[in-house]
């Protein structure tokens, strides 16, 4: 069996006889009392196990600012990160995975609001 990033191309044939199976299973004659189902999210943590991805990448900084991020203990440029992403949450606020802000349209908005005449492409 060929593998692609740990994950089998192909299933074997006891697992497809098992998937077969399921799939014929009403879902009342399916056993969940080894997970139970969760009707209370109110303590949910959204985000815990998002890890966004890294990039490498050269940057100047000021002398005093790096001896800074250094003289408060190991792991610097995880904390210039985290500083750097404060600022830009500050900012601009992450939107909600899967909702889609029109782009065009807040352009136009905003050059109304401005009182210039903009292109509204894109």
């Amino acid at each position: 069996m060929k593998r692609v990033s740990g994950i089998p191309r192909t299933l074997s044939k006891s697992a497809e006889r098992e998937l077969r199976a399921l799939a014929a299973m009403s879902d009342d004659d399916i056993d969940l009392s080894d997970a139970p189902e969760i009707t209370d999210w109110s303590s949910a943590i959204m985000g815990k196990f998002y890890v966004p991805r890294k990039t490498p990448l050269t940057i100047r900084i000021d002398v005093d600012v790096l001896a800074w991020l250094r003289s408060k203990g190991a792991g610097y440029q995880t904390r210039l990160n985290r500083i750097l992403r404060e600022a830009m949450l500050v900012e601009k606020p992450l939107r909600v995975i899967g909702s889609k802000r029109p782009r065009k349209k807040f352009r136009q908005i905003e050059s109304r609001a401005s009182g210039r005449k903009r292109a509204t492409t894109g």
